[in-house]
């Protein structure tokens, strides 16, 4: 029935079948020419800025100007919700040698009836704009830990300004929310009428609508629509300018995830480059559950 419904589309809806098959092609390019294309990942992934001295938790970021390694000390700590005694947030910290928080991020992580584990997405910040490197160690050091604990889909939030250097990490839209599509010619309307309410500074023209068919019906991806846009739009804004970053543009956050390929990828870059296995550090399993959590400081992960 369904493959009679897609032969039935094909004639009626020619135009509708045809932005199905050039939206794949849109997102697969998305993929293609962003993911794992940072320079600095790559150049923080050499032995040069792998850490091997005498002093306890100690990685390598750059110092923008000078590109020699810098000294950058982790702090980690965790604590349960106050509301929910499966869930615990995470915070790892990088810092200088005198304390001074160089750039930090936060994440959950909650506990799943089957002992499995699901990791909620938080919030990261630079705090040292002359160096390089910061975000994509806190990045780094979350994936491992989440390879730790068996979690296959680590969740991001990114704002406009940001989705870049997310996708670079291998962080791509997840779908989210589809917009149904009554009919053929109402493609182009629909997609205006609903992106100009939630584009930010992102220009109309850069929406160009990600069309997918569910059961013969056919739908508008409006998460990946909008990443797409804001991928696009940043990457013309970059072009333009020397400065690598966008720090000034409005825009609703995104949903992404780094699961599949690239977590795979990601799971032979610490196999190569671990930074967890090597910290002075006990990272807790939340394994251990009888009504009040006790946790087991003994074990290591």
């Amino acid at each position: 029935m369904f493959f009679l419904t897609r032969i039935i589309n094909k004639i009626t809806k020619p135009k509708l079948v045809k932005a199905v098959n050039d939206s794949a092609e849109i997102m697969k390019m998305y993929k293609k020419s962003n993911i794992f294309t940072s320079n600095i990942m790559k150049e923080l992934l050499t032995d040069t800025f792998e850490y091997s001295g005498n002093k306890a938790n100690v990685i390598f970021v750059k110092e923008a100007k000078t590109g020699k390694p810098f000294e950058a000390y982790v702090k980690y700590s965790y604590k349960v919700d106050s509301n929910d005694k499966n869930l615990f947030h995470e915070t790892i910290q990088l810092v200088d040698e005198k304390g001074f928080v160089i750039g930090q991020k936060t994440y959950g992580i909650k506990k799943l009836p089957n002992d499995k584990f699901e990791m909620i997405s938080g919030n990261m910040y630079n705090n040292r704009p002359t160096l390089e490197g910061i975000g994509f160690r806190l990045d780094q050091m979350q994936i491992e830990r989440a390879i730790q604990l068996g979690i296959d889909t680590i969740p991001r939030f990114s704002l406009a300004k940001a989705i870049l250097y997310h996708t670079k990490m291998g962080f791509l839209p997840i779908t989210k929310f589809l917009l149904k599509i009554p009919e053929s010619n109402s493609l182009n309307k629909i997609s205006e009428e609903f992106f100009e309410k939630i584009r930010g500074e992102i220009p109309l023209s850069e929406f160009i609508p990600v069309v997918i068919e569910k059961n013969g019906k056919f739908y508008i991806d409006v998460n990946k629509t909008k990443a797409n846009a804001e991928l696009s739009f940043v990457k013309k804004k970059i072009a333009q300018r020397q400065d690598k970053k966008i720090y000034d543009l409005e825009s609703k956050p995104v949903d992404l995830s780094l699961s599949g390929e690239e977590l795979e990828t990601w799971k032979e870059i610490i196999q190569k480059y671990p930074i967890l296995s090597k910290l002075d550090f006990i990272f807790p399993k939340y394994k251990s559950y009888i009504g009040e959590i006790k946790q087991n400081f003994k074990e290591f992960v």
